[in-house]
């Protein structure tokens, strides 16, 4: 038997937290981090290299810095 989807059209950022809450609710497992190996990290693939670990190494502008270069 398939699951019916239930779909949802909030608009406003409120309707979407009242969304994800009742969901939350009702499932044991609300989320998927898309790996199922919960040993590997939630650390974003930029952070990932083998060898460059700082924002430097990695060619990361500072924010502020490109605020200053856009302006």
């Amino acid at each position: 038997m398939a699951t019916k989807i239930k779909h949802h059209k909030p608009t406003t950022f409120s309707e979407v937290m009242n969304v994800v809450e009742e969901f939350q609710e009702n499932h044991q497992v609300a989320w998927y981090r898309g790996c199922g190996d919960d040993s590997f990290t939630l650390e974003p693939t930029l952070y990932r290299h083998p060898d460059k670990k700082t924002p430097e190494e990695l060619g990361i502008i500072p924010l502020r810095q490109l605020a200053l270069t856009v302006v």
